[in-house]
């Protein structure tokens, strides 16, 4: 036998019996199924990543809602390996919460890249963040080079820094909206035992639910459907949070989501971002006194009204997966199988386009950021005229989400891991701009998100279309 089929073979014994191994030590025991469910699925992408053969039977078992958007965004040789010494954690220190071992495995940022950019590829992200339908024969045009070249970059760019063009929704145009609460326990304990119920309960309309690293201050996210008994709903279970572990809280809708990316403050010879004090405060500068003409509009949308949809038109919007690859639309399939819904691929690839087409989806540019290692959530109060100000800050960032509210605005970003004063010139920056009442740091250390699927699309009623809610949903 060949010595790189024996130690495949062996790679393969070894990684079994270490999920073998990991899910026999877990606990609680109820919660044994969903963590073999969710470990399989780990397995399954660790052996196609390193190029192993899968049976078809392998090929059709249906990805853990929790490691979709894994498979989604980490498709290099970096991203497994990652995985991999995530899974070596949990073993060498007995790690034995099922809950702790999804988190660890899917916790985000995932696996930050350490491979520079180099100046082409910036110039692919920002035309394809620009304009995500460009084709290469129109980005070779745009960068006077071939398509051969262009599709040698897009390759290295998915290899080396996870790229894709995901999908993204409107979740108004389904029925629903967003509300974002920010909030301070009452204590260190307090923080610990509402970690402990949205950890036991994991209510399905929870979309995030994340900590600060003094886990006094957090944020929530919740999904809440645009109907007057459900918001009635919502708006006693936060009542409820407030008077059990809240000392202090606050409610904003999200209006829309757009999306900045900037390379002012990377430098591509040293493969690193430079992200100057001066040059931050400069430009802060330059905004609060309203010039604008130099500076890159974010893209995103603004949720607009309902359209006519099903479920399984729910499901392809919430699922975020890739595009319309043959590889993206067995995927997206299999997940759909799993729900119960059957459709051949052209169908599949037949309703997102109606989806797109109406707005219902819209796509965006998606990649691992070079050493930036943390999160933080800035949330703003302020009039109409500061958040059109304020949606400009993040020109000068290298990622950012913009999420205009019916507060102010809230923008998540990647910081520099080792530019930590940049939220503090942030704030203190944009608490200065006229008409902004407040400004709430919070830097998303610990996460717990929601799975995402069937517990929500099996609460809309396609007969009286309306989504039906059970009490234990927020």
């Amino acid at each position: 036998m060949e010595p790189g089929v024996l130690m495949r073979r062996e790679a393969k014994v070894s990684l079994e019996q270490q999920i073998r191994t990991i899910l026999a030590h877990s606990a609680p025991p109820e919660e044994r199924d969903n963590l073999e469910h969710f470990l399989k699925s780990v397995m399954l992408f660790i052996k196609e990543a390193r190029g192993q053969t899968l049976t078809e039977q392998e090929k059709a078992y249906p990805p853990h809602p929790d490691f979709l958007p894994v498979i989604m965004f980490l498709r290099r040789p970096e991203a497994v390996d990652g995985i991999q010494r995530r899974l070596d954690i949990i073993q060498r220190y007995s790690i034995t919460d099922a809950q702790r071992i999804i988190n660890l495995i899917t916790s985000s940022p995932f696996y930050p890249s350490r491979t520079p950019l180099s100046d082409r590829e910036v110039r692919i992200l920002l035309e394809l963040h620009q304009n995500p339908s460009l084709r290469q024969n129109e980005l070779a045009k745009r960068l006077s080079t071939t398509s051969r070249t262009i599709a040698n970059e897009l390759s290295q760019l998915r290899r080396n820094f996870s790229f894709q063009i995901t999908r993204r929704y409107d979740p108004h145009k389904f029925r629903l909206a967003l509300y974002q609460v920010v909030f301070q326990t009452k204590s260190i304990r307090a923080s610990e035992k509402l970690d402990q119920l949205f950890r036991a309960r994991r209510p399905p309309f929870v979309r995030r639910f994340s900590f600060d690293a003094n886990l006094r201050k957090g944020f929530l996210v919740y999904l809440v459907p645009s109907q007057p008994k459900p918001y009635r709903m919502f708006e006693q279970r936060i009542g409820e949070l407030g008077d059990e572990f809240f000392e202090e809280h606050r409610i904003a809708r999200w209006l829309g989501l757009h999306l900045s990316l900037s390379f002012d403050a990377y430098d591509t010879r040293k493969g690193r971002w430079t992200l100057e004090a001066d040059a931050v405060f400069e430009t802060l500068q330059n905004l609060g006194e309203r010039k604008y003409n130099a500076i890159r509009q974010p893209r995103g949308v603004n949720y607009g009204a309902p359209i006519p949809f099903d479920r399984i038109d729910y499901l392809l919007g919430e699922s975020q997966l890739p595009g319309g690859e043959p590889k993206d639309l067995e995927l997206k399939r299999n997940m759909l199988k799993r729900y119960g819904f059957d459709i051949a691929l052209k169908t599949i690839w037949a309703r997102e386009q109606r989806l797109l087409d109406c707005g219902a989806l819209y796509a965006s540019v998606y990649y691992d950021i070079p050493n930036f290692e943390e999160q933080v959530m800035l949330s703003v109060e302020c009039n109409s005229e500061a958040r059109e100000t304020i949606r400009l800050v993040p020109s000068m960032l290298p990622f950012t989400y913009i999420a205009p509210t019916d507060k102010g605005i809230t923008l998540i970003l990647q910081r520099p891991t080792l530019y930590s004063a940049l939220t503090g010139e942030l704030v203190r920056a944009i608490s200065r701009l006229g008409g902004v009442s407040d400004v709430a740091a919070i830097g998303l250390e610990q996460t717990l998100t929601s799975r995402a699927g069937t517990p929500v699309a099996d609460r809309w009623d396609e007969s009286h279309r309306r989504w039906i809610l059970e009490e234990s949903d927020f």
